[in-house]
């Protein structure tokens, strides 16, 4: 016996309601497109440059004013937060000669500007304040040396000395507060303050400033 169209008709569309259902059933989840989870770079370099000024003994405050800094840290990141690294930074202290002629009138001056050399390790804490901001703080441990700088003179067998900054080696600590603001995952504008307390050092004892600089992620 033939089949009626009417029949047929009736079996094509059981058939794509079938189709339909198995396509859109409750038991077919739709695909999730999952980001990829960015990788974390492994080291940073943090060049910066600002002023240092002295601020604890007479010796080298009195007649040494601010000057430039600038410093190079290199870092290996250990995660989003926490990175160690190493690095090198020098102040250039200017001699003021006015203060100098004001204490001893009729004396030269003898200007001489005065450096300091510091080279570190060092440990940083990163903590995100947003997507482009982040506060960070830096703690370091080195050693600092200032240049030599000694001005005597014997007067009728008198000994006089005007300063005297014999250049020794100190042990050092550093803190470094600061705030970054991201252009990319690579680059940061970093500006920080900077305090470096020299151990047992009557010359110069503790030096202050404030720098700033890029970070590079690589």
């Amino acid at each position: 016996m033939r089949p009626s169209p009417s029949f047929l008709i009736s079996v094509l569309c059981v058939v794509l309601a079938s189709l339909s259902l198995a396509q859109t059933g409750p038991d077919r989840a739709p695909a999730v497109q999952l980001r990829p989870t960015q990788r974390l770079l492994k080291n940073s370099v943090v060049l910066t440059g600002g002023v240092m000024v002295p601020l604890a003994h007479p010796s080298l405050k009195d007649f040494w004013n601010l000057g430039p800094s600038a410093a190079l840290t290199v870092f290996a990141n250990v995660n989003r937060f926490v990175s160690f690294g190493a690095g090198a930074e020098g102040s250039l202290l200017f001699f003021k000669d006015g203060t100098f002629s004001t204490r001893y009138p009729g004396v030269s001056a003898h200007p001489l500007k005065t450096a300091n050399l510091h080279l570190f390790v060092a440990w940083k804490y990163s903590g995100r304040l947003g997507n482009v901001v982040a506060a960070t703080l830096s703690a370091s441990l080195g050693g600092s040396k200032m240049t030599k700088a000694v001005y005597e003179e014997r007067i009728a067998g008198v000994r006089t000395t005007y300063y005297n900054i014999p250049g020794r080696m100190r042990l050092t600590l550093g803190f470094s507060p600061g705030i970054e603001f991201a252009f990319n995952r690579s680059i940061a504008l970093v500006i920080e303050g900077r305090v470096l307390y020299l151990h047992n050092d009557p010359e110069a004892g503790l030096l202050a400033g404030g720098r700033s600089g890029l970070r590079w992620n690589f």
